[in-house]
């Protein structure tokens, strides 16, 4: 699956690069036109100047490649957020605009339901933005018309989980020149309307020209995780009434007219909207360092009106067309000749003729693009059908560490005192003395680490530990007790079994049957020790009294998890389907063995209960009486849920008082009320 990702990838990049590379290519020739058109542009003289596309279009140039010219003269305008992705998160509706990083990035949430993925939140038909680690993020509107505009809205933080807030700012960006309007401080979870900044009469009335934008900025504060912010912009035109709003125009539905960045508005004009990265905003294109195009840049960038700058910056643009069209006959690499390689470099990611991101793909072979097409289907099947993710499981082998003393299977040398820094003699693989018996009379090991050696000596038939403690555990856990109480020791320090001929003839038993625990129950249920009445006789109290001979049963409370999987069942719940994941919620149906065991979670029914302590080794469990114990079955939700569903089952399971009273007492107790529960039954529902 990650091959074919990546191959559809790389064919979708080389594909795309190779096509910006020859619209590149065609534009090169054109150097000096789009170089006096982008001096012209910049340095307009009129109070108003048309949008970059009307003045491309009137010179008969590519408006991508006009804008590229533009912002490079211009970078304080930020660089576009190119990469779109749709269904963000698996969510229908809901559009980013990104770089290759995950922030900034622009959200639009045009579905009717609210947008929750990650720990953000957004509100149906929202739009919201995300700086970047270093630097903010902006939405930016253009003026169509030169006219006086008023500013209304408000930001407004959508991950209140976590961040530190975010500052923003309203500013009128003028050709070269930007001016602060409005801004103000939102901490995190906060909200600020754009009418309680301190500036806000500055955008009651906005005077623009033609060209000139509006932009809304979030920047980060120091720290920019969770400061992903809502944000409600309105534009009015106070002559013409004419209303923009950014969440209506960009998250009402339009989201199906393209994903293009800049954005048209709702009344058909393109590029309105744009989604700035404000990063780098003020540097200089890495092309500049070209000798040929250096003193062009640095006429173009000066505030000049007269014919003399424009006709230096005419001839600039002259000279760097002769060093095009020198690298055009014979190009030279970046590093190389300067002036043989400003044809390359402007044929490369970093020129301004390159369409990536600037809605050049309209442009492109027919044929290109039908093949762009398909490698975009083929990626967002691939991805709204990854594969499940494989199973695993950890493990072991030998080797020792690698690249280490230690490396390969061998004896080692004894650490004294547990330290690897202080050896003593390297010792021969075997089993410890007290147990097996001197080394000299061990049979050697000499293949592996010794750990199969172990296995097979646990199981060896002259060892009659491993049985003895296995069926102790398994009778400690039918009787509450083992025959051996010291269940995980039975040393000097351990208790004498209760019973050495039943314990050894058990452990023969389990060894003849294949070690078979299956067996082991049956065998031990099936007895009439464990058949036994909890009903404790004369003799039995006077003889026995602590019960260590098992002269009758133990009576037991039950366990955490048979606690829990007995009120599912006395609510007709309990799911007894077997294997599958683990579940986290308490409410689940499915059995306690299949609740997630969370070890740093001790606040939970498992604990209350006297389950076994999962970060350590429990050969038998603690047994508590406190209050919580009966504040749980009287209060918890889940308790009060399942005696809701034993009402309703006893509700329909039977119509009379006795057939009811005997129902309930099949089902909690296995048995039918004898007369003294028939009457106290109906004493206790008398009372209420």
């Amino acid at each position: 699956y990650e091959s074919k990702m990546a191959a559809a990838k790389s064919q979708l990049a080389t594909l795309r690069e190779r096509e910006f590379t020859r619209l590149a290519k065609e534009h090169a020739g054109d150097t000096e036109k789009y170089l006096n058109a982008a001096w012209e542009y910049a340095h307009w003289r009129q109070g108003e100047r048309p949008g970059i596309e009307e003045f491309a279009r009137e010179r008969g140039l590519a408006a991508f490649a006009m804008r590229g010219w533009v912002e490079a003269i211009e970078p304080q305008q930020g660089s576009l957020l190119s990469k779109v992705v749709d269904n963000l998160f698996g969510l229908a509706g809901v559009r980013a605009w990104k770089v290759d990083a995950d922030t900034p990035s622009a959200i639009a949430n045009a579905s009717d339901n609210e947008a929750a993925f990650l720990s953000i939140r957004m509100p149906p038909r929202s739009f919201a933005i995300h700086p970047s680690p270093s630097a903010g993020v902006a939405v930016q509107w253009r003026a169509g018309r030169a006219g006086r505009y008023r500013v209304t809205g408000h930001v407004a933080d959508a991950d209140s989980s976590c961040g530190n807030g975010i500052d923003w700012m309203v500013a009128r960006k003028h050709g070269r020149g930007a001016s602060q309007l409005a801004g103000g401080t939102i901490d995190n979870g906060g909200r600020q309307e754009f009418s309680s900044a301190k500036e806000a009469a500055s955008l009651v009335e906005v005077s623009l020209a033609a060209g000139d934008s509006l932009q809304l900025a979030v920047l980060p504060r120091g720290e920019h995780s969770c400061d992903t912010t809502l944000v409600d912009l309105t534009i009015i035109d106070l002559e013409t009434k004419r209303e923009w709003n950014l969440a209506n125009e960009l998250a009402g539905g339009t989201l199906a007219a393209g994903p293009a960045n800049p954005h048209s508005d709702a009344f058909g004009n393109a590029g309105v909207w744009r989604f700035l990265d404000l990063a780098g905003v003020g540097g200089t294109p890495e092309i500049v360092h070209e000798s040929a195009f250096r003193p062009w840049y640095e006429l173009a960038t000066q505030d000049a009106s007269d014919d003399g700058a424009h006709a230096a910056a005419a001839q600039a643009a002259a000279a760097v067309q002769q060093a095009v069209d020198r690298g055009r006959r014979s190009p030279a690499p970046p590093g190389s000749d300067p002036e043989a390689s400003l044809y390359t470099r402007l044929t490369s990611k970093e020129s301004p003729f390159w369409g990536e991101g600037r809605g050049a793909e309209s442009l492109m072979d027919p044929n290109v693009r039908a093949e762009i097409a398909r490698l975009e289907g083929e990626l967002s099947s691939l991805a709204k059908d990854p594969p499940k993710d494989p199973g695993f499981a950890n493990a072991c082998q030998e080797g020792g560490c690698p690249k280490s003393a230690q490396e390969g299977i061998h004896d080692v040398r004894i650490h004294i005192r547990g330290r690897y820094d202080r050896l003593g003699p390297v010792v021969p693989r075997h089993f410890p003395e007290i147990i097996a018996g001197p080394p000299s009379e061990q049979p050697p090991i000499n293949d592996g680490s010794g750990r199969l050696q172990l296995a097979e000596w646990l199981m060896k038939p002259d060892n009659p530990m491993t049985a003895r403690v296995m069926v102790n555990r398994l009778w400690q856990h039918h009787f509450g007790q083992g025959l051996v109480r010291t269940a995980s020791n039975f040393g000097k320090l351990g208790e004498r079994p209760t019973h050495p001929e039943l314990l050894d003839w058990l452990a023969n038993k389990f060894v003849e049957s294949g070690w078979s625990m299956k067996a082991m129950h049956r065998m031990i249920m099936l007895s009439s020790a464990y058949q036994q009445s909890s009903q404790a006789s004369p003799e039995a109290l006077e003889r026995d009294a602590d019960n260590r001979l098992f002269s009758r049963m133990n009576r037991r409370r039950l366990d955490a998890e048979q606690l829990r999987d007995s009120l599912l069942a006395a609510g007709g719940g309990l799911e007894l389907t077997g294997g599958g994941l683990p579940v986290r919620e308490m409410d689940s149906p499915r059995r306690t063995v299949y609740l997630m065991t969370i070890r740093s979670d001790r606040a939970t029914f498992r604990t209350l209960f006297d389950g076994a302590d999962a970060t350590a080794i429990v050969d038998k469990r603690n047994i508590s009486t406190v209050a919580p114990q009966s504040l749980f079955m009287l209060n918890n939700p889940f308790v009060q849920a399942q005696a809701a569903k034993l009402a309703e089952r006893l509700e329909h399971g039977a119509t009379t008082e006795p057939d009811r009273i005997n129902l309930l007492h099949q089902w909690l107790f296995g048995r039918p009320a004898n007369a003294d529960e028939q009457e106290l039954a109906r004493s206790l529902l008398n009372q209420w």
